[in-house]
């Protein structure tokens, strides 16, 4: 594997279960349960704050199984693992004084943590593979240099820790990292990069119609990357789109294109299928439009329920559930299925925050703010 000494990194802690090491242990790389069997046994009618961790992130992901959480916690500068049932910090890898880190991702075997990392030193965009057992970096590799803006940590408050944009997902067979990254939160950005876990390698440059790209993610064989985000339409509009692409090849497979804002997206278990929660920046429309992935025709669009206020929107695997969250409505999680919502967090729990995520089983919920991370449980009576 191809080494690199640019990044300089310190591993706080790598706590044990059992005296296995949080990389090996069976009990946190366990098959995580599916979200039908999620599905069948309840919706989020009582759900429970059960850990406010207290870090300062943007970007957060589950591990396979739901039993971590990575995030670029201390306002960006440290890779930080917790373990969500204990709502404790197993290991945290730290940047230098010149670079921090966006969107993080952990590998599905749990030997790998990754990130976008940004240097201060030549204004440079890069992706970075670490060891999440020992913090050892692995290799780092550039995305684009001399094309970022950002201020010293001395001034890096709230809005600094938002201001870039990045998605950075692992394939579910582990061999790929998708990566893309803007310099700034209203900067235009079409690349996407795919890359050789194993090596470090670039195998793609992707160049795709979406100005704005927001996420990424593959499909649960590993055999389609969803690219997802927004172009312009006319001065005060935006429409939705999502592009599909064979990682083995780079080739573009089908471009999907919708009305409304796409915020948030899921693959069904089976891949087959691809479900989108698309919302007018304005008003109240929205939906969730369920797509062919073969053929990329759209199969049903059902209209769903929010606020003109709602600026954060996210799906949960079962694609039947969402969250949505709004200065005006609060916060609150909808059932498509059953036809309700629940509020959680007193109409306040995303005051900050710009992502929200669930759990692989969709039964919990983590919230990265300003200030911490709020994680939530479904079944909290």
């Amino acid at each position: 594997m191809k080494k690199t000494t640019a990044l300089t990194v310190t591993v706080l802690a790598i706590a044990t279960l059992a005296g296995t090491s949080v990389a090996q242990s069976t009990d946190f790389f366990a098959q995580a349960p599916s979200a039908a069997v999620a599905e069948a046994e309840s919706p989020w009618e009582n759900p429970k704050l059960v850990h406010t961790l207290p870090t300062q992130a943007s970007y957060a992901k589950f591990s396979s199984n739901g039993l971590l959480l990575v995030c670029n916690g201390e306002r960006g500068k440290a890779i930080q693992l917790w373990d969500v049932k204990k709502g404790e910090l197993l290991s945290s890898i730290k940047a230098d004084d010149t670079t921090y880190f966006g969107d993080v991702a952990i590998s599905p075997d749990g030997k790998f943590v990754a990130s976008i990392v940004y240097s201060q030193i030549d204004k440079s965009i890069g992706v970075g593979l670490w060891n999440s057992k020992t913090g050892e970096a692995i290799w780092k590799q550039p995305i684009a240099t001399n094309s970022v803006e950002f201020p010293s940590q001395s001034n890096f408050d709230e809005i600094s820790l938002f201001s870039h944009v990045s998605s950075l997902e692992f394939s579910p067979n582990g061999q790929f990292i998708a990566s893309s990254a803007q310099k700034n939160f209203s900067s235009t950005n079409r690349l996407i990069q795919l890359w050789d876990v194993a090596t470090g390698e670039k195998r793609f440059g992707l160049r795709s119609n979406i100005e704005s790209l927001r996420k990424l993610r593959f499909s649960p064989d590993s055999q389609v990357l969803a690219s997802l985000g927004f172009n312009p339409d006319g001065p005060y509009n935006h429409k939705g789109m999502i592009q599909l692409w064979n990682p083995n090849t780079g080739k573009l497979l089908h471009t999907l294109k919708d009305d409304l804002i796409s915020a948030s997206m899921v693959f069904s278990p089976d891949g087959q299928t691809l479900t989108s929660l698309s919302k007018d920046g304005m008003m109240y429309d929205a939906h969730l439009r369920t797509w062919d992935v073969k053929t990329g025709g759209t199969l049903r669009t059902v209209p769903v329920g929010v606020d003109r206020t709602d600026g954060l929107l996210s799906l949960s695997p079962d694609a039947k559930t969402y969250l949505a969250s709004g200065d005006v409505a609060g916060t609150r999680i909808f059932n498509t299925q059953i036809g309700k919502n629940w509020g959680i967090g007193g109409g306040n729990a995303v005051h900050s925050a710009r992502t929200a995520l669930f759990s692989p089983d969709g039964q919990m919920l983590a919230i990265p703010r300003a200030k911490e991370i709020l994680i939530w449980q479904a079944f909290g009576n």
